[in-house]
């Protein structure tokens, strides 16, 4: 009796399909997976060298960019510096690696692109604030020597061009303040030559203090004598005035007296030998006068005293004359009174005179005096401004001497530790595990890689075709139920050409696996096993890997 035919459901369809093609998922599942494994082996392993340092933001001094401050800045724009070509390439020309020589300029270019793509320069972000900088340098090669010589160089490149160019700018900076410090010494030894130059050419002294000193500035020979004869003056002035006054009242008084005086004598007997030896005493007496003073002839005092010995002469001869034998006689002598107040007039008078000479000379002294001064006051206010320059200069070359002393001193600690920026917080160590690519990984990716092709075949070469894959196909799609289905007739000689195609595919695979595998192995564990061919075949791989 005839039975339908059940139905199936799409995964016992799909496992079947699986089963029927299960070769079809094996090979390429083991192929690829060998690649993946030998590629694993093969392809070139990179090693990533590194160090950290720490770039120091240390004081000096007072200025807008100072030397420390621009080795912050370094730290902060490590990442372009330190990656740029030039600098690279330098490294790799010191370095002279073979396959960097052995190239031609577009090459090269290539290359250091390559190598500029493996360099890694971190920054991290550090704390608000924060007078320093973390730099990380990172650099991958396959050669971890290559790699380690190229961080070492690189890291040493950069801090001798930070240190060198920080060090030439503190030495420019330094030649700078040197140079403004001798050009301002120089001016001030001008200007101080000028102003000796001026006080000594107009002979004006030196000020004993500044202009809102006591002292003038061009000292107590010249406005200090015009002050003082001016005092003189006004005061010998008031003298004469007072003397002159006193010279007409006594020239008043000597008008209204009398050459000659009554002298009424009573005598026995007129005898004038007293009277005669009294004028011949003052004869004697002037004519000394005459003698000691050696007064000359047109002298008025020697006229006065030749008048006067005349008058005596007289009077002699009058006494001698009028002699009696007695009485009272009347008599007219000399007013000596008047005489002497002459001899008081004429000296005020010569006094008088005297005083108006010293008037008139402290007169011409002022006058000459005054013009000098006129002529001097645009001496001493150019002495005045170049005196205030001075001290300008005075003041900024002090200044300027500070900072001398100081960058002199910067200089000197210039090769010190203390100054030195950089601390290595990580140094460059040979790296012994590579970082990528991962084996493990590798060979994973290449099994299901390979199970995921195997599948994507059976699959593909099962469902492509349009026809009745099984009795289950046809019962979907028949009205009718499928009562029975008859197997497919396989003769001996399909069965043997079955078996021969399975044969040959499955010991092609597993001589692939082998000569693969052995190929890896012995590239790995021993390259003598290889030709030369085979290894400059497996080099030219791995450098296009690289």
């Amino acid at each position: 009796m005839a039975v339908e035919v059940e139905s199936t459901s799409q995964v016992e369809e799909f496992l079947r399909v699986l089963k029927k093609r299960v070769w079809w998922i094996i090979i390429p599942f083991v192929l690829i997976s060998t690649l993946g494994a030998a590629f694993a082996v093969i392809v070139p392993k990179k090693y990533v060298a590194m160090t950290r340092v720490m770039v120091r933001d240390e004081e000096d001094g007072e200025q807008s960019m100072s030397y420390a401050a621009r080795q912050s800045q370094e730290g902060k724009v490590a990442k372009h510096v330190i990656r740029a070509p030039r600098r690279i390439r330098a490294v790799l020309a010191e370095l002279r690696w073979p396959e960097w020589l052995e190239k031609n300029s577009v090459e090269q270019f290539e290359y250091l692109e390559g190598i500029s793509e493996a360099l890694e320069v971190q920054t991290p972000a550090m704390s608000a604030g924060s007078r320093q900088q973390v730099v990380g340098i990172y650099f991958a090669h396959t050669n971890p020597q290559s790699a380690t010589q190229f961080v070492q160089l690189l890291f040493e490149k950069w801090k001798t061009e930070v240190l060198e160019r920080g060090k030439n700018q503190a030495v420019k900076v330094f030649e700078t303040v040197k140079q403004q410090r001798a050009e301002l010494q120089k001016s001030f030894d001008t200007l101080t030559e000028e102003i000796i130059k001026l006080r000594t050419d107009y002979e004006i002294a030196p000020p004993e203090a500044n202009r809102q000193g006591v002292a003038n500035p061009s000292g107590p020979t010249l406005w200090d004598k015009i002050a003082q004869d001016e005092l003189s003056r006004v005061q010998l002035e008031d003298d004469i005035e007072s003397a002159e006054i006193a010279l007409a009242e006594l020239r008043d008084e000597h008008a209204k007296m009398d050459d000659q005086v009554l002298d009424l004598q009573e005598q026995q007997g007129v005898n004038y030998q007293r009277q005669i030896g009294l004028f011949q005493t003052e004869i004697m007496a002037l004519n000394q006068e005459l003698q000691r003073e050696g007064y000359k002839v047109l002298h008025p005092r020697h006229k006065q005293i030749k008048t006067m010995i005349e008058a005596l002469q007289e009077q002699i001869t009058f006494y001698e004359a009028a002699e009696t034998a007695g009485g009272t006689q009347q008599n007219f002598v000399t007013n000596y009174d008047k005489l002497d107040l002459a001899d008081q007039i004429e000296s005020d008078q010569k006094a008088i005179g005297r005083k108006k000479g010293t008037l008139q000379r402290i007169d011409d002294q002022l006058v000459a005096a005054r013009e000098k001064a006129r002529q001097l006051n645009d001496i001493v206010e150019k002495i005045y401004k170049l005196a205030d320059e001075r001290s300008r200069v005075s003041t900024a070359l002090e200044k300027l001497e500070n900072e001398y002393q100081s960058r002199l001193a910067h200089m000197a600690g210039l090769e010190s530790a203390s100054s030195n920026p950089f601390e290595v917080l990580e140094p460059v160590t040979q790296p012994t595990n590579p970082t990528e690519p991962n084996p493990v990984l590798i060979v994973l990716f290449s099994v299901f890689a390979g199970l995921a092709l195997g599948l994507a075949l059976a699959v593909i070469t099962e469902y492509s075709r349009s026809c009745f894959r099984s009795v289950h196909d046809i019962t979907r799609v028949m009205v009718v139920p499928v009562l029975g289905t008859v197997n497919g007739i396989v003769t001996k000689g399909q069965v043997r050409r079955r078996m021969a195609a399975r044969f040959v595919m499955g010991g092609a695979t597993l001589a692939f696996v082998f000569v693969v595998g052995f190929v890896t192995w012995a590239w790995a564990m021993d390259q003598r096993f290889l030709s030369a061919g085979m290894v400059d075949t497996i080099e030219n791989v791995r450098e296009a890997l690289k």
